[in-house]
């Protein structure tokens, strides 16, 4: 059987090796491979066939449309008019809402970039084994697991 597990944090990796080995899974048998993080910063906006998930817009919709109902309401008690300030309302909530979905933007790409790679963590393990290996790697915080049944024997 083969184990597969994802981890964050080199010292997580570490620390659950080291307990594989203890529990009698020689070293041969465990495979590390570290994965390297997209040096490309992500799109601000959307294409048709490429979507990160993140929307740009959607909080500059929603303020651009409140503000824009504030000024269009309160602009019968001001002195330029309703259509003039729910003008003003608009284009200030959208440049507010842009502004701060770039911001956040910004802050969690910093915050992604300072954290290490992903590591894949492969091993090779008898079909008895697997329920002792499952929770030693849970146990040392392993993002994913799954375990592939595999064909050759162990060697």
């Amino acid at each position: 059987m083969i184990v597969i597990a994802t981890f964050e944090s080199h010292l997580f990796v570490e620390l659950a090796i080291s307990a594989l080995q203890e529990k009698g899974i020689a070293e041969h048998q465990i495979f590390a491979v570290p994965l390297n993080r997209s040096a490309e910063p992500p799109r601000l906006l959307d294409t048709l066939h490429h979507a990160n998930g993140f929307s740009f817009l959607d909080l500059a919709a929603i303020l651009g449309t409140c503000l824009m109902l504030l000024g269009a309401i309160y602009g019968y008690v001001l002195a330029w008019g309703p259509i003039i300030w729910g003008i003003i309302g608009a284009v200030s909530g959208i440049g507010i809402g842009i502004l701060l979905k770039w911001w956040v933007n910004r802050k969690s790409t910093h915050r992604q970039s300072r954290t290490g790679a992903d590591i894949v963590l492969l091993i090779r393990c008898d079909e008895q084994q697997w329920p002792a290996v499952e929770q030693l790697l849970r146990g040392h915080h392993a993002l994913g697991l799954a375990g592939v049944h595999d064909k050759q024997p162990n060697r």
